[in-house]
């Protein structure tokens, strides 16, 4: 399904309509440094994106986990210097200014704060860094981000979703109703991501809206589905902090009898973040779920030297952890 192009007349906000015009206005005034906070689905990868698209420069979008680094590797060292080195370097093709979007500052305030001071000032490379949660904005977190000017993202009412559903639903000439769309937007919760995974749900399967938000799915039995493969999609749903947390011991208990001793056993540790799961799983982003899946099959196959072993996934005894 086609969506439109990220471009700033293409941004979606709440009815405040201050976000776009916050971060432009300090773009204006010289600023180079960002931290886009709030929840998943409203919009702060596709503002930088935009913005990007709109002003002329290359975006490079990086996620701090999935840098590779020895146990003898000085992680700060690491970190800081991928950053300065992404701040710098231009593309072979193009010596167009970057903006350069870093989806998990929360990674770098538990390795060394201090970084956020240390790139302050490294090069004319717009740096933004994405956060979902509110450690960063502790009393002790302060001193490191005081140099950054913060665009807080808010769930987007449902009727701003709607018109954007309907600009979608036009472009991809889907035959689906006003009052469809509109129950679609009421039940994204503000999340517009949630909103399009829920208009490609019934685009793909001929009107069917989808159920996913029922709290008495079980998750699991959705997992071990995408798990073996049984499935290409999976609509998945968090129903409650109790289910994010059991899930979140669930994957601490079955992950390092794959893993331990292993490289890839490191790329599981923003697993159990459950802010991270709340996000992107709540979000029903079933691509996040098929990446866990190809991650597990990697990291089982190279310990067998051949075809997957098959690992019991099956869901945990609810009641071993209340």
């Amino acid at each position: 399904m086609q969506l439109p192009k990220e471009t700033l007349s293409n941004f979606v906000e709440n009815s405040y309509g201050r976000i776009k015009s916050q971060f432009i206005s300090a773009i204006e005034r010289g600023k180079k440094r960002f931290i886009f906070s709030g929840a998943y689905g409203t919009g702060k990868t596709f503002l930088a994106r935009a913005f990007a698209n709109d002003s002329g420069l290359d975006f490079k979008e990086t996620n701090l986990y999935t840098l590779e680094y020895g146990d003898e590797d000085d992680v700060s060292k690491v970190f800081y210097s991928y950053i300065t080195q992404e701040a710098v370097s231009t593309s072979l093709f193009s010596q167009k200014k970057k903006l350069l979007y870093i989806t998990d500052i929360e990674k770098l305030m538990k390795v060394n704060p201090s970084i956020l001071k240390r790139i302050k000032d490294i090069s004319d490379t717009v740096i933004v860094f994405e956060s979902h949660g509110s450690d960063i904005f502790r009393a002790d977190s302060r001193q490191f981000i005081s140099d950054y000017i913060i665009i807080n993202f808010y769930k987007i009412n449902a009727k701003n979703v709607d018109l954007y559903l309907r600009k979608v639903a036009a472009m991809n000439s889907i035959n689906i109703s006003g009052a469809k769309l509109a129950e679609i937007a009421a039940n994204s919760d503000g999340n517009i991501m949630s909103a399009i995974t829920d208009l490609e749900f019934y685009y793909t399967t001929g009107g069917v809206i989808p159920i996913h938000r029922n709290p008495d799915s079980n998750i699991f039995a959705r997992l071990n589905s995408i798990f073996s493969g049984n499935v290409s999609s999976v609509d998945t749903y968090l129903s409650s902090q109790q289910e994010v947390k059991v899930f979140e011991i669930w994957l601490a208990e079955k992950i390092p009898l794959v893993f331990e001793g292993h490289s890839l056993y490191m790329a599981f540790e923003y697993l159990s973040f459950s802010d991270l799961l709340l996000n992107k799983i709540k979000a029903q982003n079933w691509v996040f779920l098929k990446y866990i899946r190809f991650l597990l099959f990697d990291a089982i196959g190279s310990l067998s030297n051949g075809m997957p072993a098959r690992v019991d996934y099956s869901g945990p005894k609810w009641n071993l952890y209340y």
